[in-house]
């Protein structure tokens, strides 16, 4: 009896290796950041079930890049007011009201409490618009980059709300 003592390939051996993608399956996306061949909708957007922009793109709209990198809360309360009135408005000053003020606080006050409530935001966008992911990349997304991850869900989410009456979205 011949015994693999951990110098050959075992199972593997004689298997040739498929290439990712190669069996059909969509590419995978790893924290939010679209894959290379990510699947595209009619129209050129995001399939359902894929982020708008990548986690990295946070450059790719303008207000909302500054609201997150230098009023984070405006951005989160922008956000929030988007998902619960089903309308876009813009990342700052554009009547964020309470949620605006809870991001304020408990960031100012409570160690890690922005990114707690910015992981919160990212799994219920996420869930919502039935995008691939866990708890824990949400959990990593929201604490190593969470400006990136406020900017990645506004986006997301603006893109998939009717702008104002008599207005259109503008990013810039």
């Amino acid at each position: 009896q011949t015994h693999n003592r951990g110098g050959g390939r075992g199972r593997e051996e004689g298997r040739a290796m498929a290439k990712p993608g190669s069996d059909g399956a969509p590419p995978v996306q790893v924290m939010g950041m679209p894959a290379a061949a990510a699947p595209q909708a009619a129209g050129g957007g995001p399939a359902p079930g894929a982020w708008e922009a990548g986690l990295y793109d946070c450059c790719s709209e303008g207000k909302a890049f500054w609201a997150g990198w230098c009023l984070p809360y405006c951005l989160y309360g922008a956000t929030q007011e988007m998902m619960e009135q089903g309308h876009a408005v813009q990342p700052c000053c554009d009547g964020t009201g309470s949620d605006c003020w809870l991001f304020f606080c408990v960031n100012c006050w409570v160690p890690f409490g922005g990114q707690c409530l910015t992981h919160c935001q990212r799994s219920k966008v996420r869930e919502q618009h039935r995008i691939p992911g866990d708890g824990c990349t949400d959990c990593l997304a929201s604490f190593f980059c969470p400006c990136c991850s406020l900017i990645q869900n506004y986006t997301h989410v603006k893109a998939r709300v009717p702008a104002p009456e008599g207005k259109q979205h503008h990013s810039h």
